[in-house]
């Protein structure tokens, strides 16, 4: 989980094949705004606020290798 502070929202990899995003409508409440795709097993990730990207990794499943996917934030 990562928090955005320029945008104000949260990046949760979660390990499920999805990104959930939430932005912050006030200190102590939060919506989701999007649920990206990120392959299997993508728990692991980090957030690089100066090069404004989230760096996921995958898992590798069946014949597919496992991956660092690099999703842009807007």
């Amino acid at each position: 989980m990562a928090y955005d502070t320029q945008r104000k929202q949260i990046y949760v990899s979660g390990g499920d094949g999805f990104v959930s995003v939430h932005a912050q409508k006030d200190p102590d409440h939060y919506e989701q705004i999007g649920h990206v795709p990120s392959g299997p097993g993508g728990k692991i990730s980090i957030f690089v606020p100066e090069l404004s990207r989230l760096y996921v990794a995958a898992s590798a499943e069946g014949a597919n290798p496992a991956k660092i996917l690099i999703f842009d934030v807007k």
